[in-house]
């Protein structure tokens, strides 16, 4: 297998910052996500495949209002 699926939290229309990708109810997910953060990562994960074959929560992370 060679995908993998990000699910992702409500998108905003921020900078970039920091993202956490982990698995959902880690305590290390949040609520909110940059559409920027999120390019970043997906062009990351590309380049590294650490989340292959997997479905990670992908957020900026603790954010729960």
């Amino acid at each position: 297998m060679t995908d993998s699926l990000p699910r992702v939290p409500f998108l905003t229309n921020g900078a970039a910052k920091p993202t956490v990708a982990t698995i959902i109810g880690s305590g290390e997910d949040g609520l909110l996500l940059s559409r920027k953060s999120l390019a970043v990562w997906l062009l990351k994960e590309l380049a590294e495949g650490k989340w292959i074959g997997k479905a990670p929560a992908v957020s900026s992370g603790g954010n729960w209002f």
